[in-house]
Parts: C-alpha cells; sequence; structure tokens
C-alpha cells in the first residue's frame, strides 16, 4: 500500500446499517509481534514475563538438577561474560504552560517500558486542552502507564487523585515511584496537602481494590459508594495487547465510575499494521461490554516510532484517539451480567 494513500478511520461502526466493525486490512497472525531494534521480529507475551522463563516438562522437574550433579559448573557463564544492565535513560515532556517533566525509562525491559511512547506523549499533550473538564478536580487511573507521562500531567493539572498502574514487575513500578516522586515539585499544593499520585503495580483483570482503595474516601467514589470508581481512565498504547482484551475491558468495567461524565481515553499507534485488525477488535468488544466508543481525533507524527520497520509507514506514524461512556443503560442498571 502507497504510505501516502488516505487511509479509513481503524475502527467504523454503522449500526443502523448492520455494518460490523471493519478496519479493511488483511488478517493478522494470532501471535503477538514485536519487532526488535535490530528490526528483526520476534514473538513475546508482554503481559506474562513469566512464560519467559524456562519450565521443566512435565515429570521432569529435577532435570535441570540432575544435570548439574553430572556435569559440574562447566554450563556456567563465566563472570563478565553477560552484559551488563542497561543504565537507565531520561526524556523530557514540555508541557503548554512551559514546565518541563523529566522522565526516568528502564534501561530494558520485555514490556518495552524503556520508551516514552507517541501515544503517551500525545495523550499527555491532548489531556492538556481537556484539563477542564476532563481532570481538573477527577479522580484518574492509567492502566499500562509505563513512565506515566499521562498521569503526571494529569496531577499537574489538578487531578485530585492519580494512580498510576502497569504490571506489577519491581522494575516498573520502582520506575513509577521514582518519577512521581520527582514530579512532586511541579505540583500546586497547598501546605500540608499530600500529592495525588499513588502508584501501584496491577495486573488487568485482578481484585481492583489494589486501585480502588486510593479513592477518597468522602466522594461519592469512595469505597462504601456505589458504582464507585474513576472519573477518568488512560489506556496509552495498550491495545496493541491483543491477547489481553478481555482482562483489559474488566478492569475498565471494575474502574470506571458510573455515571456520564466518566469516560475512558483509549490512544493507540498501530506499529505493526498487518496486526491492526486485532487491535481494534477491543472497540467491538467494549460494545459488547455496555461501552458507547467515539473517536476523537487522529494525528499524524512527525516520524515513526521505528523508522526502519516493515508495514505501512503513514500507519506507523499516526495516533489515534477514542473515549469510552457507559451506555445509559448501563447507568440504570449497575448489576449487568459479563460479556467479556
Amino acid at each position: 500500500m502507497d504510505s501516502q494513500q488516505q487511509h479509513s478511520t481503524p475502527y467504523q461502526s454503522d449500526e443502523s446499517a448492520g455494518v460490523q466493525p471493519s478496519v479493511g486490512y488483511p488478517q493478522a497472525s494470532a501471535s503477538f509481534y514485536h519487532v526488535s531494534q535490530t528490526g528483526h521480529a520476534h514473538v513475546t507475551s508482554p503481559q506474562h514475563p513469566a512464560s519467559l522463563v524456562h519450565q521443566p516438562a512435565p515429570g521432569h522437574a529435577d532435570a535441570d538438577a540432575d544435570a548439574d550433579a553430572e556435569f559440574g559448573d562447566i554450563f556456567q557463564e563465566p563472570e563478565g561474560f553477560l552484559p551488563p544492565p542497561k543504565e537507565a535513560t531520561f526524556e523530557e515532556y514540555t508541557m503548554r504552560s512551559g514546565q518541563t517533566i523529566k522522565l526516568r525509562l528502564v534501561g530494558s525491559h520485555p514490556l518495552w517500558g524503556f520508551l516514552l511512547w507517541n501515544a503517551g506523549k500525545t495523550s499527555a499533550y491532548y489531556l492538556e486542552s481537556k484539563a477542564r473538564d476532563w481532570v481538573e478536580g477527577r479522580d484518574i487511573l492509567e492502566l499500562g502507564a509505563g513512565a506515566g507521562l499521562p498521569s503526571l500531567v494529569c496531577a499537574i493539572l489538578g487531578a485530585r487523585t492519580a494512580v498510576v498502574t502497569d504490571y506489577p514487575d519491581c522494575d516498573l513500578v520502582e520506575n513509577m515511584r521514582i518519577n512521581a516522586k520527582a514530579c512532586e515539585s511541579l505540583l500546586s499544593l497547598r501546605e500540608g496537602k499530600a500529592s495525588p499520585l499513588h502508584v501501584e503495580g496491577f495486573k488487568w483483570g485482578a481484585d481492583p481494590e489494589t486501585v480502588l482503595r486510593h479513592l477518597p474516601a468522602d466522594s461519592d467514589s469512595g469505597p462504601r459508594a456505589a458504582g464507585r470508581g474513576f472519573d477518568l481512565l488512560i489506556l496509552a498504547d495498550v491495545i496493541y495487547n491483543h491477547p489481553q482484551h478481555r482482562e483489559l475491558i474488566e478492569s475498565v468495567k471494575q474502574t470506571l465510575k458510573r455515571a456520564r461524565h466518566a469516560l475512558a481515553f483509549v490512544v493507540f499507534t498501530p506499529y505493526q499494521p498487518w496486526l491492526l485488525e486485532k487491535i481494534v477488535a477491543f472497540f467491538p468488544r467494549a460494545e459488547e461490554n455496555g461501552f458507547v466508543v467515539t473517536k476523537v481525533f487522529e494525528k499524524l507524527t512527525e516520524k515513526a516510532m521505528f523508522e526502519d520497520d516493515p508495514g505501512d509507514e503513514r500507519l506507523r506514524r499516526t495516533v489515534f484517539g477514542y473515549e469510552l461512556r457507559w451506555k445509559e443503560e448501563e447507568l440504570v442498571n449497575q448489576s449487568t451480567t459479563p460479556h467479556t
């Protein structure tokens, strides 16, 4: 496909005409596909790093121990054989106000937390434009936050609560804590008032109490309130993980406040265009689970994150933004049958 060719909206729905959501792209393989820094493809499972660890075959749990006893340490790597872990890197984001946020990124990680993604930067910029309606005085939760840029921006813009979460991995969680602490100097806090930022490791589909407990107890979103939840959820570059759509939507359902103003802000770039159909399958699934899906923007960035990667170059440069809001019947009946 010509990189300059005009693209259709990646998610289209015309319920009145009985048309199913479609993207008009070839079917992608079922594998979750990443492109390494060298440009070669490899399959990984970003939400389950434990799956990368060798597991003995059934009935052979002691195989490794037996091998060690028989061969001694001849297969041990000598000291200095493995490369040292990569150092953390830093990037800066300048807000419209001129304030600069310095972000620490982990040196390397199977969940790709060592990059500041285009969707994260675009989300932060868009949230600045929506601060009055979406952010100020609101309770906010970010899922799959990485370095946490959108959450930090929301805290600076006056969010009442901003909970930054990612997969419960020690390196990722500690890095988010470092960024949240470094951001405190940019917050306009009254004397004696605590930071609105909270950091948690959170696995999609898990018990939401880990994050819900950070909601103010004296509000209508507090721990004892019916329909409690966050006013705004941020999902920046997370729906690429299509094998986890079910768990992700379940977490959205369990943490988004049952109110007309509440919304989940979903932003993504199709870094692997051949997987676009699987990625955008998130949206019809969200509709099946009680949400109205609306496209809010489409932005063409200056360049793709990985310029030498295969696939349509224009798509790899494009950031798409959507919002999910509760259907009216979901606001009336809060005891819905799960569809995920």
